[in-house]
């Protein structure tokens, strides 16, 4: 997750070549903000993001993991609870955000930096409702258990098409059905039957490719 970017999911429509898409209004990491501008202290470019400006569109299918925005007092009790437990920022998808960066006219233009009094707030005023939200993970997982079932096959078939070449090199007939071979593999269910690796928190990361994003309601 920390080399992703993110965004929140504004609002959700159907193309009719592409499928389902979003719009999406995205954070800033340090390293996209202009290197002129004034900083706030004490910046952890890793899990600090910046609210900004910027909005665009993209495919459903970028998304890559849902995460949670908090802002700074919500960010450190979640982290000191997480670290009590053992388990790390980077595997519950959490980023701090307590500030809006406001890019320049230009690249040559410095942006500019204000603080966010309730990111909490804001993001509730930004994101799909709680109902809709809700659909755009069902569809994620959906389609995250498709592309593993995909993967899984497409590599069955590689290995044996590969140990049927071996054993043709080797002199050793194939036996029937080996062209044929093929696995399908499921992401493992935890015992209250939800997928693995699904953190179950209400907003998102995203990457230009693949894409992350969320509704930044607090674990």
């Amino acid at each position: 997750v920390g080399t992703c970017w993110v965004a929140v999911v504004q609002s959700l429509y159907e193309d009719s070549q592409e499928g389902m898409r979003m719009t999406t209004l995205w954070f800033y990491r340090l390293i996209d903000c202009h290197k002129k501008s004034v900083r706030p202290a004490g910046v952890d470019p890793d899990t600090e993001i910046f609210l900004c400006n910027v909005s665009d569109e993209n495919s459903l299918n970028t998304i890559e993991v849902t995460c949670s925005i908090l802002g700074e007092e919500a960010y450190l009790e979640a982290t000191t609870k997480r670290s009590e437990a053992g388990i790390s920022v980077e595997d519950e998808a959490i980023f701090l955000c307590r500030t809006r960066y406001v890019p320049g006219l230009n690249p040559k233009v410095p942006g500019e930096f204000s603080p966010i009094n309730d990111i909490q707030g804001e993001l509730e005023s930004l994101c799909l409702a709680p109902a809709l939200w809700q659909i755009v993970k069902d569809l994620i997982q959906t389609f995250q258990d498709s592309w593993v079932e995909t993967l899984a096959a497409f590599h069955a078939k590689q290995s044996a098409a590969l140990s049927k070449e071996k054993r043709k090199l080797a002199g050793v007939g194939a036996t029937p059905g080996d062209d044929d071979i093929s696995a399908i593999v499921k992401r493992p269910r935890g015992a209250d039957g939800s997928a693995a690796g699904s953190s179950g928190a209400s907003s998102a990361a995203l990457s230009p490719s693949p894409v992350s994003v969320g509704s930044g309601s607090s674990v």
